[in-house]
Parts: C-alpha cells; sequence; structure tokens
C-alpha cells in the first residue's frame, strides 16, 4: 500500500504572467486531511516562484511521486494536459488522477480518451479517492490497473476503451472529515491565505453556474463550533504573522440561512478577533440585520451576484427562482432587483464594501439590457465589480445544451453525449457584439498604471505577457519559448505572401493574435525603427483618431486606449515634460473629446521608467528579432543575457543599492547616458513621479465613464498642478465641471467645485501667483456649507504638501 509521503503528490497549478504558481488550497488539503486519517500519507506541491514547465516538471519529480493528482479548472485545463503530456513522456509509470471543478463525465471521457490521466475523481473526492489509492496499491503500473467501478471515479475499460463510471451517490457527514486547518495539514505560513468553509455547496439553478453543479445543488454545513474553532486559529495566525491578509468564508452563499448566519457572526463578535473578512452571498439571502452584525464581526467586504439588471434575462438563466421557471411574469426577478438598491442603502449606512459581479452575453440578452445593467450597476456604486463575458464551464446547465444556445460555440469533447455536452468550451461569436461593452472606469483589476513601453498596448488588457514577432517564427524557436512561458499571448504582424507560410507557423500556436497587413503596406525599415514607427505611432494615430472622431452614446470600440502626449521627441523628454509641470506648477490640455474615450487603461508612455517594476525583467513582455534572437525590452539591443548584464552594469554605475529609493525606483537600464543624472535626480526628489501617474489614472477612473459622454466637444480639458504640488494635489476641469483632487496618506480624494462660485478659477490663480503654503482661500462665499468645504480642501492641501 502507498504509504510514503512524496509517493502521493497533489498539485493544483495555475498560470500568473510567465510562469506557473501554486496558491494554498483549502480543497485538497481537505482530501489530504481525509487521507491521512485512512491510513495515506500525502504531499502537496506547493510553492510561491515562478515555474515554467521544465522546471515544474523537475520539481514534480523530485519528489519521486508514484500517484500525482491534479486539481483541474476549465481556466487551467490547457496548462494541465501541457504538464501531462511533459509528465508522461518523463515517467510512463506515473499514475496521474483528475479532480477538481472540471471533473464531470463529459470531461472525462475527454480525458481519458486523450490519455491524459488514467483516472477523473467526479464530485466529491474523500471517499472515491482512498478506495482508488488502494486499487492502486495492488497494482503497480497504470498498464496493469484495472479500476473497475469505484463509485465516483471514471476509468476507462482495458479491453474495448469504453468509459467506466458509477456515480457516487453516497453522502457522508462532512463533520465526520478531520479538519486540515485543526490537525495541522495546512501549515502555518498557508494559514492567513488558506480561508474557511462554513458550508458547502449551493442549491440555485443557475444554468452558468459551476459553483452549484460542483455540489450537485446541495447544501451541507459544518458544525458551527468546528468552524469558529478554525476561524480563531487563522485570525491569530494573521495577527502573529503581521498579515495584511482578509480572512477569506468560502461558502458559495455565506449567508443562505439567516438564523444560522446571525449565531455564527454573533459569536465571531464575542470573541473580538481584530482582523478582518471577506465572504460573497445572495443580495435576497442577507438583511439589514446581517449587514450590521457582518460589519461589527469584522467582516469588511462582501462579494455579490448580479450578473443582468433585465429581469426577462435573470428569469431565463434561472437566477431568482427555484422553481415556476415557465410561469409567465417576471414579478420575482423584478423584486430581486429592488432588493439590491436596499442592499445598498444598508452597506452605505454601515460603511460595509462591496463588489458586484455581472456577465454579459447570457442567453436571452441583447445590448440594450447589457447597458441597462451597466447604468443599474453605476447606480450601486460597487467598491469595483467583474466585467465578465459569459463563459461556458464544463457541466453547468448551459454547457450540457449548448447546441441549443443561439451562440456560436468551439467544444473539445469526444465521444460522451457529443452532440449535447461542451467540454472545455469557448464562444466564438455571440447573438450581439459583447466587444462592444463599455466597462465602468471601476472594472476589476484595473492596473494603478497601465503602461505603453513602445509596444503591444492592445494587449495591456490581458494579464499574460507579450512576444512580438519581428518575422515568421520558426516552429522550433516557438517550442523553445513555450516550454519556458506557457501560455503567452503571441503577438504577431504577419504579412500576406504568395506561398501562404505565415499560415503554417501560425497554426502551431495554441495562444495567438494575430493581425495582418497587406505586403505592400510593410514598412521597409529595420526591426528598431519599424517597432517604434508601427507601434508605437500606431497607437499615436488611434487615440488621435478616436479624440477627433464624433462619437455615439456607446462607441464601436470598447476597449480604447488614451495616450497622453507631448510635441518632445524623445520619451524620456516626455516624462520629464509632466514632471517639470508637478514640480514647479502649471497646467496642461487633455484632447477636446477626452471625455468620449472609452477605454481599460490610462497611459504615459515609458511610465515603467518611473515605477518600482521593469516589465522587462519581470517577463512581461519581450521581442523576438528577425535573428531570431530574443529580446526583453524593446529599446535594448541587447539579447536576455547581456539585457540583465547591461542593467547591472547602470545599476551598480548609479550605486542603485545604496539609493535611498531604490525600492520605488524600477532603474531603468535602457537610457542614454545623458539622462542618468537627470533621472536620479529626478527620482531622488521630492517629486514622485509614481504619485502623479497613479493620481491621474485615479483621477480617469472617476470621470471616464461610458455611460455618461459629453457628445459635444469640450473647449477646456486641463489639469493643474500647484508650485511644489509633488503630484499628490490636483485641479482638474473637464468641460463645465471642476475637480479639486489630492492624495491623503496611502489614499485619494476628491471634492467637486462648485461652479457658481468660480472656486476653480480662484485656485487656479492663487496657485500661479503665490506660494503653495496657502492654495485655496475662504474669502469666495459666506454661505456655511461651501466654507466648510473650503476649509476641508485646505486642511488636505496643508495636510499633504506641508
Amino acid at each position: 500500500m502507498i504509504k510514503s509521503a512524496h509517493n502521493v503528490c497533489f498539485c493544483s497549478p495555475e498560470l500568473f504572467g510567465s510562469g506557473i504558481v501554486t496558491r494554498p488550497h483549502l480543497g485538497v488539503a481537505y482530501l489530504q486531511s481525509y487521507l491521512s486519517d485512512q491510513g495515506f500519507d500525502s504531499y502537496y506541491f506547493r510553492h510561491r516562484e515562478l515555474y515554467s514547465i521544465r522546471a515544474y516538471i523537475d520539481k514534480l519529480l523530485s519528489f519521486s511521486p508514484q500517484v500525482v493528482g491534479f486539481s483541474v479548472t476549465d481556466d487551467t485545463l490547457d496548462l494541465f494536459i501541457a504538464l501531462s503530456n511533459a509528465l508522461q513522456k518523463r515517467n510512463p509509470n506515473i499514475f496521474i488522477i483528475v479532480g477538481g471543478a472540471i471533473a464531470k463525465a463529459e470531461s472525462a471521457e475527454f480525458m481519458l480518451a486523450n490519455h491524459y490521466c488514467h483516472a477523473v475523481v467526479i464530485g466529491e473526492g474523500e471517499e472515491p479517492t482512498a478506495s482508488l489509492l488502494k486499487t492502486i496499491g495492488r497494482s503497480g503500473k497504470p498498464s496493469l490497473c484495472s479500476f473497475g467501478s469505484i463509485p465516483g471515479v471514471a476509468s476507462r475499460n482495458k479491453t474495448d476503451g469504453q468509459l467506466i463510471y458509477t456515480p457516487n451517490t453516497k453522502r457522508v457527514d462532512i463533520n465526520s472529515y478531520p479538519s486540515p486547518i485543526l490537525s495541522g495539514i495546512v501549515p502555518e505560513e498557508d494559514l492567513p491565505e488558506i480561508g474557511v468553509f462554513s458550508s458547502r455547496g449551493c442549491f440555485f439553478r443557475c444554468t452558468y453556474c459551476s459553483f452549484s453543479s460542483n455540489s450537485e445543488w446541495q447544501v451541507r454545513y459544518y458544525d458551527q463550533e468546528i468552524f469558529l474553532r478554525e476561524v480563531f486559529l487563522i485570525a491569530e495566525t494573521i495577527k502573529k504573522k503581521k498579515s495584511s491578509s482578509k480572512l477569506a468564508i468560502w461558502d458559495d452563499i455565506f449567508t443562505l440561512i439567516p438564523r444560522r448566519t446571525k449565531s455564527l457572526l454573533t459569536k465571531i463578535i464575542e470573541m473580538n478577533l481584530g482582523v478582518e473578512f471577506w465572504c460573497q452571498t445572495r443580495v435576497d439571502k442577507i438583511t439589514e440585520e446581517i449587514v450590521v452584525l457582518m460589519k461589527k464581526a469584522g467582516v469588511s467586504h462582501v462579494g455579490l451576484g448580479l450578473e443582468s439588471a433585465s429581469p426577462k434575462v435573470l428569469k431565463t438563466v434561472q437566477k431568482v427562482r427555484l422553481k415556476d421557471f415557465e410561469k409567465d411574469g417576471n414579478d420575482l426577478e423584478e423584486k430581486h432587483l429592488e432588493k439590491f438598491l436596499r442592499f445598498k442603502s444598508w452597506a452605505r449606512k454601515t460603511g460595509l464594501s462591496y463588489s458586484i459581479n455581472v456577465i454579459f452575453g447570457l442567453p436571452g440578452e441583447t445590448f440594450d439590457d447589457a447597458i441597462q445593467t451597466l447604468i443599474f450597476l453605476r447606480n450601486l456604486k460597487p467598491k469595483y465589480y467583474f466585467h465578465n463575458i459569459l463563459r461556458l464551464y464544463t457541466g453547468v446547465p448551459l454547457s450540457r445544451a449548448y447546441t441549443k444556445l443561439p451562440h456560436k460555440v468551439r467544444s473539445r469533447n469526444t465521444g460522451f453525449r457529443k452532440e449535447e455536452c461542451a467540454v472545455g468550451a469557448s464562444i466564438e461569436q455571440f447573438p450581439y457584439p459583447v466587444e462592444k461593452i463599455p466597462p465602468l472606469p471601476n472594472r476589476f483589476r484595473q492596473p494603478e498604471i497601465a503602461v505603453i513601453t513602445g509596444l503591444a498596448a492592445e494587449d495591456e488588457r490581458t494579464n499574460y505577457p507579450t512576444i512580438v514577432f519581428d518575422c515568421f517564427p520558426d516552429p522550433q524557436l516557438v517550442k523553445n519559448i513555450e516550454s519556458n512561458h506557457h501560455r503567452i499571448l503571441y503577438l504577431f504582424d504577419t504579412w500576406k505572401n504568395s506561398s501562404g507560410g505565415s499560415k503554417t507557423h501560425l497554426s502551431q500556436l495554441r495562444f495567438s493574435a494575430c493581425r495582418t497587413i497587406p505586403e505592400a503596406d510593410r514598412p521597409a525599415l529595420s526591426f528598431r525603427t519599424f517597432e517604434f514607427e508601427h507601434f508605437t505611432n500606431k497607437i499615436d494615430k488611434a487615440a488621435a483618431h478616436y479624440t477627433s472622431k464624433t462619437y455615439d452614446r456607446y462607441s464601436d470600440e470598447a476597449d480604447i486606449y488614451a495616450v497622453i502626449s507631448s510635441d518632445k521627441p524623445s520619451s524620456f523628454e516626455h516624462l520629464i515634460h509632466f514632471a517639470n509641470i508637478f514640480i514647479k506648477g502649471g497646467s496642461f490640455r487633455l484632447p477636446s473629446h477626452f471625455l468620449a474615450i472609452q477605454f481599460r487603461g490610462y497611459f504615459l508612455k515609458d511610465a515603467c521608467r518611473w515605477s518600482s517594476t521593469c516589465p522587462a525583467l519581470n517577463g512581461q513582455r519581450a521581442f523576438v528579432k528577425k535573428d531570431g534572437t530574443l529580446t526583453p525590452c524593446w529599446t535594448s539591443k541587447k539579447g536576455k543575457e547581456d539585457f540583465l548584464k547591461e542593467t547591472l552594469k547602470a545599476r551598480k554605475r548609479r550605486g542603485c543599492d545604496r539609493c535611498v529609493v531604490e525600492a520605488e525606483c524600477s532603474k531603468c537600464s535602457c537610457l542614454p547616458l545623458k539622462f542618468e543624472n537627470r533621472y536620479c535626480d529626478i527620482q531622488k526628489s521630492k517629486f514622485g513621479p509614481s504619485n502623479a501617474v497613479a493620481l491621474l489614472d485615479f483621477l480617469c477612473s472617476q470621470f471616464l465613464d461610458p455611460l455618461n459622454l459629453n457628445m459635444t466637444p469640450l473647449s477646456v480639458n486641463e489639469i493643474v498642478s500647484p508650485p511644489g504640488g509633488l503630484g499628490k494635489v490636483l485641479l482638474i476641469r473637464f468641460g463645465f465641471e471642476s475637480f479639486f483632487l489630492c492624495k491623503l496618506h496611502k489614499s485619494y480624494r476628491i471634492f467637486r467645485l462648485p461652479e457658481q462660485l468660480k472656486l476653480y478659477d480662484m485656485i487656479k490663480r492663487r496657485w500661479s501667483e503665490t506660494s503653495p503654503d496657502r492654495a485655496v482661500s475662504n474669502e469666495a462665499s459666506h454661505d456655511p456649507k461651501w466654507e466648510k468645504l473650503l476649509q476641508t480642501l485646505e486642511t488636505m492641501r496643508v495636510q499633504t504638501c506641508g
């Protein structure tokens, strides 16, 4: 029987940037805890460093595993396939088991038929996995192992290759499973991140949701005392380690039974833990009393699922009701939406932060419905929201009836109910253009500052690095890159030719975003010149085009990038131009249609030079030259190794390791030598370039709202900085509205200035005429309301820049 700790290894790899990471996984921890109770030792391959596929397999094999269990989701399916192929090539005698969110009957057929694994554990994994390991322990090699019909385990018949699967109908009391947190399975270093469950599952029938389908639409609850002991242990660890982590409650619907929730929250309040919590729930399962208790208990943020503000769409996807789906009328859905407005008032009254989840492209939705959802969402004023486009997760009702959808769907499944069930599916075409839905400024993960570094701005919207080829990529080169950087978003500018060779090469790339330019239009330029003129100027021209055209309310281009540019020819001089404004005071104008630019990011060219992270050093971007060499930075002529050497040399020359701003500086090595001293002086000055960049980004996030655009060209769009403002205080004019913006400690505050009092002109004039000691005067009005505002502004000014 399998006993050695490293003979059974569990993995839950995922992609982050250009590498593979593995975070704490509570589901795997429960599985390990149960197996330990059954006499099996196991190991969870947890790592914080980034691994390539090759490095990941090397490290995994160093544990000498006999069995490797992968937790797989639709999002990590491609990564799992790549790892499985590499693992079996290196050691064909390893048993590979798949579990996790993607593990369904249809995906089992797909993975087993393609030999990606030897068995799939479907549903709750504790008992089926234990039975499976006992069977494996009696065999020896995958080729000799016959799993038979273990309930909850899918495998293939050795003789005819047919799927063998018997559903596991047995439901064990989950409180009989030992707690991985209390038993010590989860190491102390992972406790701040691991989170807790107070229940498993969801019984709502939302047709798009994988949470409820994974639990087979059932809910079971952990004993309250066990849950509270886990919460106490994690809270003590968070305080001990002085971690900033919020303790996550991972229940699908934490407040599903209000009476139980109130009991738990009351006990947490009595424990006086002194940590913050995060949870998610449904708006129809929360009350004002629970909101008050949440805030008292330390719950600082709640996630809610709106999905759509269209009652007919909510009814179509069965979001609200548990029965009577065919009944006429949308009264229940309309009442459901009203509850969001009530929740908003409760949350604002108590100071509870919340986020909203929406999904565009749902069955029955139109473009007008989507816009109505955005308008409703904007009125809810969440801290941020998730701007999702419909995904067909394996095993959910929509995927199991995908052929009936009006969407064009590509599925990978083979054999098992192929005409009905989609596996690892992607939607290739929606009934309406979802890509034209303009995202609101508070979309989740809008970066503090998105950076254009010469090219590939169109792909800054992704979380994946970009590799740009200036040639038809050599297949071996592509293979080498893929082995070290899985799921990079390859960006090509290719040219049509008579041989069609580009299609041959491009078809070999799994992840590609390709544009084709007619051969006659290809500029006869060197690689570096081509890069700068074709890519960078293309961004500038696009911005100029979009700022000069007449917009309708919802642009045909939903994700357009605004580029602030100046007349300076050098990108470094360009940033110096803004630096001088923020240091010496002054103003700069924005394009007349600036408010009409719908965007996902706000850009300053080469702003990476002012950040604390160099994208060339963390693998976020690379360029392949015509000779096949890989360059990490567009302004450098060096290959990767030479670039690193040049970077180290530049840092040694400047004394970066001994510099007072070492942690806040990107230490850019791609500067002309004549600029180095000026660069260091500005980074060391009180002016924080990153402050100004972040402040401008915050400004755009507040005002560039695509649902509230002024259709008339605005004569005055400008940003004003006071002398000595140091990038922390700004005065803004957008058409007929003006604002005062400042950074206070680590947060930003913004005030709308009353137009009738002409405060904007007064403050601007005062900044231009006097020292920065008193930027705001109290002489404009005797109205107590505005006098109080002015006093507040004055206080903010002194605190920020005094």
